[in-house]
């Protein structure tokens, strides 16, 4: 879909440089670009696996038993 494999014009990415420069000898008859909206949906997906991962680190309370309850006597102490 797309030649290119950096998002960004400046990564470090010699295939596209290499292909760029096979279209401009016309060994290449077409070079495509993946639409911005496809690029922003795999951003998304990267950043949501990211924060999933955070999620499975962080350790819940196995039930709601297990949270502290505060009545009105020890709120008042602080």
């Amino acid at each position: 879909m797309d030649y290119r494999v950096g998002i960004k014009w400046y990564h470090f990415d010699p295939a596209k440089w290499f292909i760029y420069f096979c279209y401009c000898l016309g060994l290449v008859s077409q070079i495509n670009h993946a639409p911005e909206n496809e690029v922003e949906k795999a951003k998304l997906s990267m950043k949501l696996k990211k924060l999933r991962d955070v999620q499975d680190r962080i350790k819940w309370p196995s039930q709601v038993d297990d949270l502290p309850v505060m009545d009105w006597e020890t709120c008042m102490y602080f």
